[in-house]
């Protein structure tokens, strides 16, 4: 079972055809550590799911790398 699917499982249960209609609707990216996913004022339409591994956000200030919450 895939892993996004078998999250989901914990609030609803999909049939067989609806967990292929999602895994068929998904673009799967692989990122390595200190890969951009979004660039500051970038817009995107897509719903991004960490699977395994974190993101961080941050933001340079005045010269300073400021994670934001």
């Amino acid at each position: 079972m895939h892993p996004l699917i078998k999250y989901f499982s914990h609030f609803t249960t999909f049939t067989p055809e609806e967990e292929k209609a999602i895994l068929d609707s998904m673009t799967i990216v692989h990122l390595k550590k200190d890969d951009v996913i979004l660039k500051e004022n970038d817009v995107d339409q897509s719903t991004f799911f960490v699977v395994k591994g974190l993101v961080r956000k941050h933001k340079l200030v005045d010269g300073n790398d400021l994670t934001l919450d």
